[in-house]
This record gives C-alpha cells, structure tokens and sequence, in this order.
C-alpha cells in the first residue's frame, strides 16, 4: 500500500516540477533601472487647471533622480502638486498585444 502512494506521489511530484519548468519557459522578467533615461518609458498625466494660475495645470513632474534607487545609481521621482485634491500621473509602456500577461510591479 505504501509503496503504491509513493509511486503516485513520485509521479505527481515528477509531473508538477516538468510543467512547472515549461511553463516558466513561457515568462519574460523585465527590469527597469532608468539608468539611461526613460528606456520605451513614456511620461503621462491627467491634471486639473491650477485655480491660483488660470489656463495652467497643477504643478507636476515625473523626473530621474539618484534619491533611493532600488537598484544602480537613479530612480524616478513623481510629484503631484495635492493642494487641489485631484490630478494623476504615471508612466507607461507597451506591451506584446494578443499574448496571456501577468504583471507584477514592485517599488
């Protein structure tokens, strides 16, 4: 009996570790340092007209600092100017159409 579950249990192990593996295969790890610049990195917002400067945005900035990089020499700095209590920016790029993505982003 026990050597039955052990077979079983060796072959279930066996086919976990070969999917597991090919499906691995299958992921793409993509880091970004911003060490040189933006990369395919594009800046972006949607802010609301500053009310103190009529026909002028809120001020906002999305800008390479070397103020507490995770990794290398630089990272970015975002800054929104809150007063106004409404505004977003962000940065963002492409990735491959018609294909399953799973994406995880860490700061």
């Amino acid at each position: 009996m026990y050597v039955v579950l052990a077979v079983v249990a060796a072959i279930a192990i066996a086919i976990g570790v070969i999917g597991a593996w090919i499906l691995r295969s299958n992921f793409m790890t993509y880091s970004e340092s911003f060490e040189n610049g933006f990369g395919k990195w594009i800046v972006d917002a949607d802010v609301p007209e500053d009310p103190n400067n009529p026909g002028q945005p809120v001020e906002w900035h999305i800008s390479r600092t070397s103020n507490v990089p995770h990794s290398g020499q630089n990272s970015l700095e975002f800054f929104i100017d809150g007063q106004q209590d409404d505004g977003t920016i962000w940065i963002e790029t492409r990735i491959e159409a018609g294909k399953r993505s799973h994406v995880k982003v860490s700061f």
